[in-house]
């Protein structure tokens, strides 16, 4: 809904696939923004109405992905295939995967999985893994003292040459460069 489906619409496999609301699911919606609100212009100085106007948010977002995840589409199955590759992706930055690894969990073939993520993304699969393992290595550059050969071992590179190399590639900079700037 977030993420893969304005990324998805962009592409040239895409029909209609704005949510729309039915007038009782928009009355439902509408309600609970307007707690939402309510608690929001709410004065009180305490934390309450701060976590009441939280808990009223989560419960839109959840709202509106059961909404959405229930309505018919007919690309709304590659998009769900998408999300899982998308999604076991980013839960194994700490390690290599392959491609016969995502197309078991998206259910696709390897050229139609390439296909759509392609053109959904912007990278191949593995391509999008790599850059999501240097960005996070990235941010354990900046945030741990971690050094480079233990970052590159937290996101999954046996070989600190090889990560250093993957690293420039994508970065234009070596990681020691990164550290500096």
């Amino acid at each position: 809904l977030f993420k893969i489906e304005p990324a998805y619409r962009g592409s040239a496999h895409t029909a209609d696939l704005t949510l729309r609301l039915s007038p009782s699911q928009l009355a439902d919606v509408l309600r609970v923004i307007e707690r939402l609100r309510e608690e929001t212009v709410n004065d009180d100085e305490t934390d309450g109405p701060k976590a009441m106007a939280m808990a009223y948010f989560v419960r839109l977002v959840v709202k509106l992905c059961r909404i959405y995840s229930s309505t018919p589409r007919a690309d709304s199955r590659k998009i769900i295939r998408l999300a899982e590759a998308i999604s076991y992706i980013e839960t194994h930055l700490d390690q290599s995967i392959n491609s016969d690894d995502l197309t078991e969990v998206a259910m696709m073939s390897t050229s139609s999985l390439n296909r759509y993520f392609k053109d959904t993304m912007g990278l191949a699969p593995l391509e999008y893994h790599m850059h999501k393992r240097i960005e996070r290595a990235c941010t354990l550059l900046r945030t741990t003292d971690l050094s480079i050969t233990q970052v590159a071992a937290a996101v999954g590179f046996s070989d600190p040459n090889y990560f250093s190399r993957q690293f420039k590639k994508i970065m234009g900079r070596t990681p020691s460069g990164f550290i500096r700037n």
